[in-house]
């Protein structure tokens, strides 16, 4: 009975139906955490439509995507998103067409102004890459975005993807940094008697980066251009999906609040960077902290599966329908 459980043993029919039944359609960050709550209010109740059909999806979460055999491979990431698309009215973003968009649509004209060409150029690219599941209101003629990530428990970082590292600094520091992290590992400054260690590899290195940048007199610019460039890419809300088989741990952040909350914690270095978000800044991805991120969080669910259904009860519904499949194939 500890068989991984895929598609479409726990149906699509079975969202779609749940779907048609609430009428929940995404089309901001409110309606969003109208779905989920709905989603865990019906889950707990008995005796409806609504509350069987809800069992059935957190049980497909639980035994799908959350299950230990499988949560490691790529494609519970992809599951995880489309069930959420599915649900919401939405599509994933693979399954809709790319360009880049016009900068002016991403940053304001005093923004990006004050931009080089190729860093807005950029932008555009690394704003096309974002987002998983894409939300359309035919009403308002609008669209929401959301960024998810999913990772295991005992994973306590979380990749944000395409941020170029030469976005942020080019024409405020030397071009011998463009190479930091690409082609250098680490770069040796000196300013004064201060010897600085400069990488992206860590946050210590990423702090003795901030601090040269401080001492080199170009910190103030220097967050001026990170504010800019970081609120062009990031304009999605994001979603945290941790795979714990038995728990459902799903936690939602508003762009607004992602956005803040990162660049606060480059800017209160009261306790040096020990409350900074940002881990490392690998290529041109960040590399955040879980944990210090989810403390900003605007919504979360946090609850044992066990408050949903009774799983043996199920698993033996599903053995059932099994044994008639093999009957039924047996057949003349």
């Amino acid at each position: 009975m500890d068989s991984i459980l895929k598609f479409p043993v726990i149906p699509e029919a079975i969202y779609i139906e749940y779907r048609k039944l609430k009428k929940t359609p995404v089309a901001n960050h409110e309606t969003f955490k109208k779905l989920i709550t709905g989603l865990v209010k019906d889950a707990k109740s008995n005796g409806t439509m609504a509350s069987k059909l809800a069992k059935l999806i957190l049980f497909d979460w639980k035994n799908y995507i959350n299950h230990p055999a499988i949560y490691k491979e790529k494609s519970t990431a992809s599951a995880i998103e489309n069930r959420i698309a599915l649900l919401g009215h939405g599509n994933t973003s693979d399954a809709l067409p790319k360009k880049d968009p016009l900068i002016s649509t991403l940053l304001s004209k005093n923004e990006y102004e004050k931009l080089p060409i190729e860093v807005q150029a950029k932008i555009c690219s690394n704003f096309r890459e974002k987002g998983d599941a894409i939300f359309y209101d035919s009403k308002l003629n609008s669209s929401y975005k959301v960024s998810i990530k999913s990772l295991i428990s005992d994973n306590k970082e979380i990749n944000f993807g395409a941020l170029e590292f030469a976005s942020i600094i080019r024409g405020i520091l030397p071009d011998e940094f463009l190479a930091l992290g690409e082609r250098r590992s680490k770069i040796n400054k000196t300013i004064g008697k201060r010897e600085y260690e400069i990488g992206r590899g860590s946050r210590q290195q990423l702090g003795e980066f901030f601090d040269y940048i401080k001492a080199d007199g170009k910190w103030k610019i220097f967050l001026e251009r990170w504010k800019i460039v970081f609120s062009g890419i990031f304009k999605e809300d994001v979603i945290i999906y941790i795979k714990e088989h038995e728990k459902l741990k799903l936690y939602l952040i508003s762009n607004k609040s992602f956005v803040e909350s990162v660049y606060n914690s480059l800017v209160d270095t009261k306790e040096g960077y020990s409350n900074m978000i940002i881990n490392r800044w690998e290529g041109n991805s960040i590399r955040v902290d879980r944990d210090l991120l989810i403390k900003h969080v605007d919504f979360k669910v946090e609850e044992s599966f066990d408050n949903f259904f009774d799983e043996n009860s199920i698993k033996i519904k599903m053995q059932e329908m099994e044994n008639l499949k093999y009957k039924k194939l047996l057949q003349d």
